[in-house]
C-alpha cells in the first residue's frame, strides 16, 4: 500500500507553484526554494521585506510579487488589498493573523 502525504496548500512551496503556473517566466527561478505561502504571510505581518523573503540573492520582480499576492488573496479568502496593505506595512487596518488568515503564531 502506498502512502501519500497531503500538504496544506498554504504550506506548499511558492516556487513550485509559480514555476508550474508560469513556466515561461524566468524570474520564477530566482524564488527561494524553501519558502511557503504561509511563510510569506507571517513574514510580511511582522514587517519583513517581501523581496528578501521570497527571492534569492537580492532578485525581485513586481509582476511575480503581484501574482503571488493574488494567489495569497485567493488562498486565504481575503481581498488583494489586505495582502497589499500588509506588504506596505499598513497596520491601520488592524490585520489579524488569526482572524484574517487563520494562523496562530507561538512565541518561544
Amino acid at each position: 500500500m502506498t502512502r501519500t502525504k497531503v500538504i496544506n496548500e498554504k504550506q506548499a512551496s511558492v516556487k513550485d507553484w509559480y514555476l508550474k503556473e508560469y513556466p515561461t517566466d524566468e524570474f520564477g527561478e530566482y524564488l527561494n526554494d524553501e519558502i511557503t505561502f504561509e511563510d510569506i504571510i507571517i513574514g510580511m505581518y511582522f514587517r519583513e521585506d517581501f523581496y528578501k523573503i521570497a527571492f534569492n540573492d537580492g532578485h525581485g520582480d513586481s509582476l511575480v510579487r503581484e501574482r503571488i499576492f493574488s494567489k495569497l488573496a485567493e488562498m486565504y479568502g481575503v481581498d488583494y488589498g489586505i495582502i497589499y496593505d500588509m506588504w506596505l506595512g499598513d497596520k491601520e487596518n488592524k490585520i489579524s493573523l488569526k482572524r484574517d488568515f487563520g494562523i496562530v503564531v507561538a512565541f518561544c
